[in-house]
Order: C-alpha cells, then sequence, then structure tokens
C-alpha cells in the first residue's frame, strides 16, 4: 500500500485528524479515506511526499499522530518530605 510522508511548514498542525509537525509522519494511504487524503494533499501548510516502500520506516508513527500528542510529557513524582 502507498505510504507518504507529511511535515507541517509550522511547529504543531492539525488537519484531517492528525497531528503534524517538523518531523515527517507517515501515513498508509489506505488508513485514510477520501476526504482526509484530498485534506491533506491540498493543505497549503503541509509538504507531503510520497514513500517508496523501502524508504518508509518498520512502524508507523500514525497510531501516536492521530487525535494526539506525539509524545508524551514526562512523568514527575514528589519527593516525600519525611525522607529529608
Amino acid at each position: 500500500m502507498p505510504k507518504i510522508s507529511i511535515v507541517s511548514r509550522k511547529d504543531s498542525f492539525r488537519r484531517a485528524g492528525y497531528k503534524f509537525g517538523k518531523e515527517p509522519v507517515i501515513l498508509d494511504t489506505a488508513d485514510l479515506d477520501e476526504k482526509q487524503a484530498a485534506l491533506l494533499k491540498n493543505e497549503p501548510l503541509l509538504i507531503v511526499q510520497e514513500v517508496k516502500e523501502e524508504e518508509a520506516p518498520k512502524t508507523s508513527p500514525s497510531k501516536t499522530a492521530k487525535g494526539g500528542n506525539a509524545t508524551k510529557p514526562p512523568t514527575t513524582t514528589k519527593a516525600d518530605p519525611k525522607t529529608k
């Protein structure tokens, strides 16, 4: 199945239910409906390129890009004041 690489011209940009940034997001075109594909390809703030299968990474970041942050902030724990 054909894949596309998408990079945003802005630091963070959402379109068609996905979040994009300066790092490429690889999407399988089979995961997109016609409306999503048209929105992504016609959006001037996105750079969309077809990716050859051998160039695509083994794991697709599309699951983390879909509808949320690609990365989660680190969790912090509060120190117990009794242990000082």
